[in-house]
């Protein structure tokens, strides 16, 4: 029995990692629950995509993300399966929803696995939506957590403590201070 060439057979599994500090061991799991999702599918593997990139932060082209999507558009394979969404895209409603009309005007699916999500099933669209906006929410927030971090490392090196400040870790407030930052400087 040969491999199957029928693209309604196959599929393309997509794997993301934002950071190269995340752990490999974690795609390789993704990878196992994926193609053991396509084995009880009765589906062959076909390719595995895999990127190393933030999907949030802009002008970050995510080469093997934009090839899975081209090969569902091509024909090559009629599923794309992906271990979260929030792997997939962080790029909310608009990215993920021209996804799923490329994809149904294709007669393709995306599957977003842990999250129990089959493009094929149309009540999961709105589920699709919302969940692609949560992404995007977690990302923007992760995003501003971090920066103000780092900032507030930044600050409490470059401003000594004062009698003029009351002690506190700042002389002064940061010129671009997120709206919390005094929340940030009674903790110190």
């Amino acid at each position: 029995m040969g491999i199957p060439t029928d693209p309604a057979k196959l599929c393309d599994l997509y794997l993301r990692r934002s950071t190269l500090q995340d752990n490999k061991d974690t795609l390789k799991a993704h990878e196992r629950d994926l193609r053991e999702r396509a084995q009880r599918e009765g589906l062959t593997v076909r390719e595995v995509w895999t990127d190393e990139a933030s999907a949030f932060k802009a002008g970050v082209t995510r080469e093997k993300f934009d090839k899975a999507i081209a090969a569902v558009v091509a024909g090559e394979v009629r599923h794309l399966l992906g271990w979260k969404l929030d792997r997939l895209s962080r790029g909310g409603m608009r990215q993920v929803g021209d996804v799923l009309d490329t994809f149904e005007s294709r007669n393709a699916r995306l599957v977003a696995h842990m999250d129990g999500l089959d493009s094929s099933v149309p009540q999961h669209r709105g589920l699709f939506a919302w969940l692609a906006e949560q992404a995007r929410a977690e990302s923007y927030n992760t995003s501003v957590r971090t920066r103000t971090t780092k900032a507030a490392a930044t600050w409490s090196r470059a401003a000594p403590r004062t009698a003029a400040t009351g002690g506190s870790t700042w002389a002064r407030p940061p010129a671009r201070a997120c709206p919390c930052w005094w929340r940030l400087r009674t903790t110190q």
